[in-house]
Order: structure tokens, then sequence, then C-alpha cells
């Protein structure tokens, strides 16, 4: 059962010997582009978790997790070059050619599958096992 999207805060989180940024936006609905199928703190949260823990030796770096409405923008770096965002959402909120895993379908951008190929791989077998929580409900105004 999906719950209502909360009214949420921009949150910095600190980890290890890096800073990663982990922000979560939730704005009116009619903002959101058109799906109502959410992506909560809790999924967030575990998703940003996991993600800290995929360390190949290729130079890659998380550097940060965007949520906003229906979509959570994932951020790796490769050295001083910061690599186009990965970007998931619930699996009925995809568009056409996303990669589907358990929960939510995503799309992996050519810089990233080139520059942290082992990285992009570890993200794709983590989506295929998990769903985090799921997907939460994006309330619609009324009339």
């Amino acid at each position: 059962m999906r719950r209502p999207l909360p009214v949420l805060a921009a949150l910095v989180v600190v980890a290890g010997a890096g800073l990663f940024t982990l922000r979560l936006h939730a704005r009116h609905a009619a903002q959101a582009s058109g799906c109502d199928e959410g992506i909560g703190v809790a999924a967030t949260n575990a998703l940003f978790a996991q993600l800290k823990t995929i360390a190949p030796a290729e130079g890659c770096a998380l550097s940060a997790v965007d949520t906003e409405h229906d979509r959570i923008r994932v951020r790796y770096t490769h050295g001083e070059t910061t690599l186009t965002d990965l970007v998931l959402t619930g699996k009925t909120c995809a568009s056409a050619g996303a990669t589907a895993g358990k929960a939510f379908a995503y799309r992996v951008p050519a810089d990233l599958k080139a520059t942290c190929p082992a990285t992009v791989d570890a993200f794709t077998a983590l989506l295929a096992t998990e769903d985090f929580g799921g997907t939460i409900a994006i309330p619609r105004p009324g009339p």
C-alpha cells in the first residue's frame, strides 16, 4: 500500500571519508511530471545506504542522491569530472527504453556507462533484487 507523499526538508549526509549529499524535495503534485508514483524518504534512504557501499576500483565516486517528486537522480564523479546523472523512477512512470529493476526503472547515461562500467554493473544488480520499500502515492489536487 502506498502512502501519501510527506513534505520533506533538504538533508546533507556525511559518511566515511567523503561528503555525500542526499536532498529530498516534495512539492505540490501539480509540479510533478504527471506520474502519481513517488519515491519516499524510506526508499531514498535505503537506496542511498546501499549506493554508498558500491566502490569498484575504477575511480568513480558517489557524490549526490537527489529525490524530486517521482524520480531520484544519482550523481557520480570520476576524478574532477561530474558525470551525467543516472535517473530512477517508479516502474509505472518510466519512459520507453528504461531498464526495469524490481521496483524502479532507470536510464544509465552513456558517459557513466563508459567511465564507470563496474559501478553501473553493481547498480544494475542491486536494482534487480531490491525494492527499497517501493514507491508511494503522490496525491493529486482536487478539481
